[in-house]
């Protein structure tokens, strides 16, 4: 059974997105806040996340993601046009969708049901922000520039591939924890957030590369 839940005080919203998204979900569950969700929540379901103010909305997402697992995988950020997407960067990769303000009720329910397969959804101007936080590198050796051992080069290449923790694990024969220790240490060495903006800063920078010859 796949539920969805709608986290808005809104009335309105959750009204608007409720039809649209029962065609995709066999429960729809309205919460007002993050408090009011039903957990554990499962690979099967989705969380539509009403963000009102995201300077202030983000730090609590980020603690109920983190003694919750695998919580924000699960959660679309719904965002309004006065909406500062720097703001939002401390999420970017974390949550499973971020929805542009002009996105309708159609569009936010097929967005939740591309979730259940994995995938993580952005828009175009929150990946232009993404690019635009990353560090800057004039040497084409990036491995070198940033200091990351070999082993961290190859969990690198391995996030530019979209692969997940446990999928880099099987591959080098290690566990997925060590996975997430490599990863730490390559977002500190960056001086990224996330592994979603590591993976766009070195695709984008080995495209650049690739160009070039």
């Amino acid at each position: 059974m796949a539920t969805a839940t709608i986290v808005s005080p809104s009335a309105l919203v959750v009204a608007a997105l409720d039809e649209a998204v029962r065609e995709h979900f066999d429960i729809v569950v309205r919460s007002p806040n993050l408090g009011g969700i039903n957990l554990p929540v499962t690979d099967a379901d989705v969380v539509l996340y009403d963000m009102q103010s995201p300077q202030a909305e983000v730090a609590s997402l980020l603690q109920f993601g983190a003694t919750h697992e695998r919580f924000l995988q699960r959660v679309a950020v719904m965002t309004h046009e006065d909406t500062v997407l720097a703001d939002l960067i401390p999420v970017i990769g974390a949550v499973g969708a971020i929805l542009p303000s002009s996105s309708t009720a159609q569009e936010i329910a097929m967005t939740a049901r591309a979730m259940r397969t994995g995938l993580v959804i952005l828009p175009a101007d929150i990946l232009a922000l993404c690019k635009a936080v990353t560090p800057d590198a004039s040497t084409p050796d990036l491995i070198a520039e940033f200091g990351l051992t070999h082993r961290e080069t190859e969990v690198v290449n391995f996030l530019t591939e979209g692969q997940s923790n446990k999928m880099i694990a099987r591959e080098l024969g290690i566990n997925d924890t060590t996975v997430r220790v490599y990863v730490r240490s390559i977002l500190q060495k960056l001086g990224l957030q996330n592994r979603t903006q590591a993976a766009l800063f070195f695709s984008d920078k080995n495209g650049a590369a690739n160009r070039r010859r």
